[in-house]
């Protein structure tokens, strides 16, 4: 008797919760951790010695923000953000 209401309860669950709404809780969360990436690359970069005045502006512009970075010799912030931009655009690709 347990075993067939478990069994009914885990097809409930399935049919509440499916794929495309995972999907979007996902790509929310990797969003969310790519703007927070940015931002502290684009800190590290704006406040690092190494970076030359002009880098410092460009490091705003999101395309910019791994390479001011990386100029500037942070190595695990920019790998980071070209990860994280890289999975969202994928994921991006594939949901639509």
């Amino acid at each position: 008797m347990f075993h067939a209401d478990a069994e009914r309860g885990k097809s409930r669950y399935k049919e509440f919760v499916p794929a495309s709404l995972w999907m979007l809780i996902l790509m929310t969360v990797m969003l969310a951790a790519l703007l927070v990436t940015h931002l502290a690359v684009a800190w590290s970069a704006i406040r690092a010695e190494e970076t030359k005045r002009v880098w410092k502006w460009l490091a705003i512009v999101p395309p910019l923000t791994p390479y001011a970075a990386w100029t500037a010799g942070k190595r695990v912030g920019p790998v980071l953000w070209v990860v994280l931009a890289v999975g969202y655009t994928i994921m991006r690709a594939t949901s639509a």
